[in-house]
């Protein structure tokens, strides 16, 4: 019969063995979360470059945004809505 310390030790070594399986299946995770990543930020980046030229063929686009948003427009000042009407590109 074995020993409680060599049972013990058994165990250990079968959890360690477990965690390292996990922590591989992890990492194999985490990769491929980082390439989908990648591949979708190429995408919305094509997207928005797409956006900003639609954009700019409307002259003070972004001044008008920011002025007539609920939030943004009750804080500028005519002076600061007047300067956003030169702003040509938001990222």
């Amino acid at each position: 019969m074995s020993s409680p310390t060599a049972l013990s030790e058994k165990a250990v070594e079968a959890i360690n063995k477990v965690n390292e399986k996990l922590q591989t299946i992890t990492s194999e995770f985490e990769d491929r979360i980082l390439a989908l990543q990648v591949e979708y930020e190429i995408k919305k980046k094509e997207a928005y470059e797409e956006r900003q030229k639609a954009v700019s063929e409307i002259p003070g686009f972004w001044g008008e945004v920011f002025s007539n948003h609920p939030f943004t427009g009750s804080l500028l000042t005519s002076a600061e809505a007047e300067l956003l009407t030169g702003l040509r590109e938001v990222r």
